[in-house]
């Protein structure tokens, strides 16, 4: 007879496979669409036109059930509507890889968890340790966040030669990042908050979990009741971002007919292009945009005490504390490093998650209010080191190939 349980895992384990394959691709190729994009933006932000695009993007956009019940600009939408989608397709691809993917062993899942939480401490740490006032000391979870897209453009540049654990192990501390960004803004960076909103946004995720318990596939009814929390979120003052994390924890991860490719499977299958090539360039577009001409550089010079935090905290912090905490925990526990995982490589890993891009800026946008110095000063500091991180990295990754080679 078979070794049916045996049989399964395989299947399971080639499916996930080739999902982190095509999450890989996507993110990969969507990196030149929102590079594009930030071009785009840029140019017009130090053009002619930067007032009437401004006010473009300013113009309100009302959402009604039965009455008015959101009013947003068409830049809040944005940045607090579209990109709740980001983060429901990192979700999902998290969950993913840890029920039933490349990371559902706790041995190998441990690793990306204790880099990302190292680098996302260290980093807020290094921030922090810049003596300044209230509203300045707001953005230091900006450099706590990596864009997803862009790292793993770099690493793609390297084709297959850096090997399946060693993308894994950035894609996962990548999304890790991201996902413990998205939880310090929902704590520290909601205000005005309204019990009475927060527990009706409460009782509809309590109904998600509970379709999820009853084996309730149907995504249609997820993605309903999942669009009925993100507005009851919204209008409860906590950052409604985190609608898309929290949905993902709820969409069903297997079939019960034991197919491989369940609800999870099918809606991030779905949604991811149009993220990636849609919703992530837009919000690049809309939001990296900044006057860095004349008068525009000295106006941001005001800000230069949160630049330098942001600097130090995405160069420094996120580079040491990922290498430091990774190399500790194969020294202190049962972790190890992916296979083909060199010192070299680590360490360029490690300078690839200071990429903060547009992740970073999503950040500040939600600490800073719209057109301050503080919150154009560190998109300057966020692109500048950005830049710098990639081409570091990718630098470190290749000297490292070429060891790995055996080139002299």
């Amino acid at each position: 007879m078979s070794d049916r349980p045996a049989e399964a895992r395989t299947v399971g384990q080639a499916a996930g496979t080739a999902s982190f394959g095509r999450f890989f691709k996507t993110e990969a190729a969507s990196a030149a669409v929102v590079l594009v994009a930030a071009a785009v933006s840029m140019l017009i932000a130090n053009s002619v036109w930067s007032p009437a695009w401004e006010r473009f993007w300013g113009e309100g956009l009302s959402l009604s059930i039965r009455g008015r019940l959101l009013d947003l600009s068409l830049h809040e939408f944005i940045d607090q509507g579209l990109m709740a989608l980001f983060f429901l397709v990192i979700g999902l691809e998290i969950k993913r890889l840890f029920v039933s993917g490349e990371l559902s062993e706790p041995g190998r899942r441990m690793l990306p968890v204790i880099a990302a939480t190292g680098g996302m401490v260290a980093s807020a740490v290094l921030f922090l340790g810049l003596d300044r006032p209230y509203p300045e000391i707001r953005g230091w979870a900006i450099p706590m966040a990596t864009d997803i897209a862009l790292v793993l453009g770099v690493v793609a540049l390297f084709g297959k030669r850096l090997g399946a654990g060693f993308r894994i192990f950035v894609a996962a501390v990548a999304i890790l990042g991201n996902l413990g960004a998205i939880l310090v803004i929902c704590v520290f960076y909601s205000y005005g908050i309204d019990l009475a909103w927060l527990a009706c946004s409460i009782a509809a995720f309590a109904l998600l979990v509970a379709l999820n318990r009853f084996g309730v596939e149907r995504l249609a009814l997820y993605l309903v009741l999942g669009f009925v929390f993100w507005g009851l979120l919204l209008k409860s003052g906590v950052q409604a971002t985190l609608a898309g994390a929290v949905v993902a924890l709820a969409i069903p991860a297997r079939s019960r007919a034991g197919s491989t490719q369940g609800p999870l499977h099918l809606l991030e299958f779905a949604l991811h292009p149009w993220v990636a090539f849609g919703v992530v360039p837009l919000f690049a577009l809309v939001n990296v945009g900044v006057r860095v001409t004349g008068d525009g550089l000295a106006y941001y010079m005001a800000s230069r005490p949160v630049a330098l935090g942001v600097a130090l905290g995405l160069l420094v912090g996120k580079p040491v504390g990922i290498a430091v905490a990774t190399y500790a925990a194969t020294k202190l526990s049962s972790a190890s490093l992916p296979e083909g995982m060199t010192t070299g490589r680590l360490l360029g890993a490690s300078v690839l998650g200071a990429v903060g891009f547009t992740s970073s800026i999503l950040v500040a946008s939600l600490a800073y209010p719209q057109g301050s110095r503080y919150l154009n000063g560190t998109k300057v500091a966020v692109l500048a080191c950005s830049f710098v991180a990639a081409l570091v990295g990718a630098g470190i990754l290749a000297a490292s190939s070429r060891r790995s080679a055996g080139v002299r």
